[in-house]
Order: structure tokens, then sequence, then C-alpha cells
């Protein structure tokens, strides 16, 4: 036979067969533990810490960025974009970078901070650097 174990909660079960014939029956138990992983739908929610402005007017110096995630079972990895290019990648819930005022050329960017969850949910927060 088939058991739906969704159908019960997690835990331990003792499962028992019983076999009758017309004289007599016999019974076999078992132990069992049903698990029903849920299924994470939701995606982490990205907040920048710094740089405080969107858009940020990047004046002089070397600029911080930091962000973390928060995720309703875990934050698996963030990731740092800048203009759809990977800048930077850790298996954290947070980041903390410097981006070298001598590396950035007079311009335009769009940043990206990234989170992922084990199940492969995503969440995203942009902002605007002007140098």
């Amino acid at each position: 036979t088939t058991l739906n174990t969704t159908a019960y909660s997690n835990g331990g079960y003792t499962l028992k067969a019983v076999a009758y014939d017309s004289k007599q029956s016999t019974q076999s138990s078992i132990s069992v533990t049903f698990n029903n992983a849920s299924v994470d739908t939701q995606k982490p929610v990205v907040t920048v810490v710094e740089p405080t402005a969107n858009p940020y007017s990047w004046t002089s110096g070397d600029l911080t960025i930091r962000f973390s995630a928060a995720d309703n079972v875990g934050v698996t990895k963030v990731q740092l974009y800048i203009n759809d290019y990977l800048a930077a990648s850790v298996n954290a819930s947070s980041m903390l970078a410097i981006w070298p005022w001598a590396n950035a050329n007079p311009g335009t960017y769009t940043l990206r901070a990234k989170a992922l969850d084990a199940a492969g949910n995503f969440g995203e927060a942009s902002f605007v650097i002007v140098r």
C-alpha cells in the first residue's frame, strides 16, 4: 500500500500490519519517521547599509559598500554586481566592500546587491553611484 505522509505531522510513528486467516492472526510492526519538508518559496530581503543615498554622489575617497540580507530559512550567498558585472561574491549573509577611488572612471554606475538562499530564491536591491 501507499501512505501519503503529508496527511500526518512530522515525527515518529509505528506502522503495524496484521494478517488474518480463518483460524489465526499474525502481526509485524516497524518504526518510521515522517519528515515532510516544506518548499521554500520566499526570497531573501536585501538591505543596503552604505552608501545611504540613492543615487549617491561620489566626490572623493574610496567608496564603502555594505549590505546585508535576511531570509526565512537562511542566506547562502551574497553578490555585488557593478553594471551587471559580478564584482564580488561571498558565502555569507552580508558584504563589506571597498571600491578604490582610483579604480573608478567618472560616470554613472548601477550597483546591484543580490542574496541567494539554498532553494535558489534570490532578492536584490539596486542603487546608483555617480562619480
